[in-house]
């Protein structure tokens, strides 16, 4: 049996999916909270984002985390460093809505760009507080039914993206758009 590197934390999300702790994915997210909150050059987006992976690395049980249970303890960090209006802005980036992209594709019939718009107009109308998607990569080779991403799987993802960010301007829904997977 392989054994896993002692400094890798792990985020279950809440259909129990895990995905690894980047520590600079959650720099990036807390300067961009910190941006929105009105704070341009934020520097303690890393500092923060280290010392709490180091956390779950080193007390965390199996160095898994719930992902509500990430958020708090983040909000609780920046909370504890006087930064309120970073804190109530992370936090209200954690509620809301992950739409799987490459889901709805399997969900709307395997490779039908009509069905799966409506399948996604569907879940956008369903969706609350903030808006994550994921798997447009995945997503648009599938209904191109390419296994190679070119100018045309370009092209789709371009239109499924405009596509969301009009719906969710009509609902005047926030949008954080995640191309990766």
């Amino acid at each position: 049996m392989i054994q896993l590197r002692e400094d890798i934390a792990w985020v279950r999300q809440t259909d129990d999916r895990q995905q690894v702790l980047l520590a600079d994915r959650l720099a990036g997210e807390l300067a961009a909270a910190a941006a929105r909150a009105g704070h341009a050059d934020w520097w303690l987006a890393e500092p923060i984002a280290m010392a709490i992976h180091r956390f779950i690395c080193d007390e965390v049980a199996g160095r898994v985390v719930g992902a509500e249970d990430l958020c708090r303890l983040v909000t609780e960090a920046l909370l504890a460093l006087g930064q309120e209006d970073v804190a109530m802005t992370y936090r209200a980036g954690c509620d809301g809505t992950e739409i799987r992209l490459d889901q709805l594709v399997t969900e709307s019939g395997g490779g039908f760009e009509l069905a799966f718009f409506r399948q996604l107009d569907v879940a956008l109308t369903e969706a609350t507080g903030l808006v994550r998607l994921r798997g447009l990569r995945s997503c648009v080779m599938r209904l191109r039914g390419t296994r190679h991403w070119s100018a045309g799987c370009r092209q789709l993802a371009e239109e499924i993206i405009g596509h969301i960010r009009r719906r969710l301007t009509q609902q005047a829904k926030p949008v954080q758009v995640q191309m990766g997977d």
